[in-house]
């Protein structure tokens, strides 16, 4: 017999399953696969990038980086569906 509470993680969610549980579409989908979502602990996602980006276009020339803008709305992306 298991002693242990069975785990409520699931993943990895590829793209298909991304854009099933999240209503947002290029370009305000900022996650591109979970690779781990537990409610008890948190969650897991990655965003790829490239130069080809359009923030990175004007986004200080020379040394591009994501927006903090961006990655906060990536981040409450991900957390307000996790706890919903």
């Amino acid at each position: 017999m298991n002693d242990q509470p069975a785990s409520s993680a699931i993943g990895p969610l590829d793209i298909k399953r991304v854009m099933a549980a999240l209503p947002h579409r290029y370009p305000m989908l900022l996650v591109d696969r979970v690779e781990s979502l537990d409610p008890d602990k948190g969650i897991v996602a990655i965003k790829a990038v490239s130069m080809n980006e359009e923030y990175f276009q004007g986004h200080f020339p020379g040394r591009p980086i994501m927006p903090s803008a961006s990655s906060a709305r990536a981040s409450w992306s991900i957390s307000c569906r996790s706890t919903a």
